[in-house]
């Protein structure tokens, strides 16, 4: 059986973009885990949205940091500064809040940490032992959340921050 040369190129051509359409759109990737998690929360901006997309108004005080900045609102804390991967760009990267207004994957300030964690683990969430506070849950490496229990084994604050978006799969 001969294959023509035309039908090769479409055959391979057409793999090509299912593989790079499964690599940005699948949960496992980077961009898919942060897709994920804006899909499942509340907090006013999605994670990893670009300064240069970043409305906010007069509600938020800005905060001076090294390296990039902070927006602050009444239990709530943004965190926005450059990827090491994406060379300089600004990024929302990160939030830390203490108000039972947001929600992430179902839980929230005040619900049961033992349930937030089965939450996280049903969305493939794993505990990050490496990583430098207890309680803390990552997936593929692009966020960790980090969920603090009082003593009555209720949530008082919970932490997320992208890692790394890896858009030119720069290594360090």
């Amino acid at each position: 059986m001969k294959v023509n040369r035309k039908t090769l190129i479409v055959s391979f051509v057409a793999v090509f973009f299912i593989l790079l359409c499964c690599y940005f759109y699948l949960p496992w990737s980077k961009t898919g885990v942060i897709r994920e998690f804006n899909k499942n929360t509340n907090l006013p901006f999605p994670l990893a949205i670009s300064e240069n997309n970043l409305e906010y108004g007069n509600e938020y005080q800005y905060v001076y940091g090294m390296g990039g900045y902070g927006l602050r609102k009444e239990g709530l804390f943004i965190s926005v500064a450059g990827w090491p991967d994406d060379l300089g760009d600004n990024h929302l990267i990160g939030y830390s809040w203490t108000s039972a207004d947001y929600s992430i994957f179902g839980f929230s300030i005040g619900d049961d940490y033992d349930n937030a964690v089965s939450l996280l683990k049903r969305y493939g969430y794993r505990l990050n032992e490496a990583g430098k506070f207890p309680n803390a849950y990552a997936k593929n490496n692009a966020i960790v959340i980090w969920v603090s229990e009082s003593i009555d084994n209720s949530i008082k604050e919970i932490r997320v921050r992208a890692v790394s978006t890896n858009k030119r799969n720069v290594v360090f």
